[in-house]
């Protein structure tokens, strides 16, 4: 077994326990599932995206997208606001209960990241952070995607 081989193992056992321990109740509270708080997250951070930048941006079909924005429609996250001067255009937007919850969903994970960050030194964390940015460059083609 390669090297690589044998860390890609290890990580791939180590970042789901990450990501458990960071969501802790946080998401049960809201009540929301993954692909809708990537979905927010996603809109929150487009300027006012159609459903099909948002299919496309995570490679589904546009009838996925249209059913998690109707469910967050629906729970009051999100609101479509038609183009003014083409009116068959649908745009996506957070709506006040959206943007607040992604402004304490970004505010939790910051904290939570604080906190584990916290056990390593100061030379570790900015390693960490420069191997995060190469790994995401190489995945995206994109310094911060």
């Amino acid at each position: 077994m390669t090297h690589a081989r044998k860390i890609a193992r290890e990580v791939s056992l180590l970042i789901p326990k990450l990501v458990v321990s960071i969501r802790q109740n946080f998401f049960e509270i809201e009540e929301l599932t993954n692909r809708q708080i990537v979905t927010l997250m996603y809109i929150s951070e487009s300027d006012r995206p159609k459903l099909t930048d948002i299919a496309e941006n995570f490679q589904v079909s546009a009838p996925t997208v249209s059913g998690v924005v109707d469910r967050l429609t629906r729970k009051g996250y999100l609101r479509r606001e038609r183009d003014q001067q083409d009116r068959r255009v649908v745009y996506v937007v957070l709506s006040r209960k959206g943007t607040e919850f992604i402004e304490r969903f970004r505010k939790t994970i910051q904290q939570r990241w604080e906190t584990i960050l916290d056990c390593l030194s100061r030379a570790e964390q900015e390693e960490y952070l420069r191997i995060l940015r190469k790994i995401l460059k190489n995945m995206t083609g994109r310094e911060n995607a």
